[in-house]
């Protein structure tokens, strides 16, 4: 492969995944990633304590 096919071929890697990326991070990863965040905390600790931590926060409200 020459390097100007390489070079349009990196960069067009690199826009598509700057595309999904934003897209994926600024619309649907946060929601995602927090969920994943808690299921993982949820998994360490217990079901048992991570409710009880969750009613703990509902109360402090």
């Amino acid at each position: 492969m020459d390097s100007v096919t390489h070079t349009f071929l990196a960069w067009g890697c690199i826009l598509v995944a700057y595309v999904v990326g934003h897209y994926f991070g600024e619309k649907k990863g946060s929601m995602i990633g927090a969920a994943v965040v808690l299921e993982w905390v949820e998994e360490k600790v217990g079901s048992v304590q991570f409710n009880a931590w969750m009613k703990q926060d509902r109360e402090q409200d």
